[in-house]
């Protein structure tokens, strides 16, 4: 019996390390240079796509973001719908912590200001 509570106790102790270990293994992407993003034209996708993208927004607001959005990207000759996240360009992207997913769609950074016209 103590044999079986001293192993869930040492498992319950490497559960945290187990969780940053994922954390970091599961990060957003950053675009790569050139890859182009496609405009989603399906007005019922982009509402959702739009309340996804707000979501995310709020879930992540302590991160230096200045733009969510969602596209379309070309991902081994298929489309796949996808988040943007733009983050400021005053700051290292190797310092954002954001998931590689949020909810199914994947996330991919880009860098850059949005400046009001």
């Amino acid at each position: 019996m103590f044999h079986k509570i001293h192993k869930i106790i040492s498992f319950i102790k490497k559960l945290p390390i187990i969780e940053r270990e994922r954390e970091r293994e599961a990060q957003a992407t950053l675009l790569e240079e050139g890859q182009e993003i496609l405009p989603i034209n399906n007005l019922k996708l982009l509402a959702v796509l739009d309340n996804v993208s707000e979501d995310f927004w709020n879930k992540y607001d302590k991160q230096p973001i200045s733009f969510v959005s969602s596209g379309i990207i070309n991902n081994n000759d298929s489309e796949e719908i996808v988040l943007v996240v733009m983050i400021r360009s005053s700051v290292d992207v190797d310092e954002v912590r954001l998931p590689a997913k949020f909810r199914e769609y994947s996330v991919f950074l880009e860098r850059g200001n949005i400046i009001s016209a």
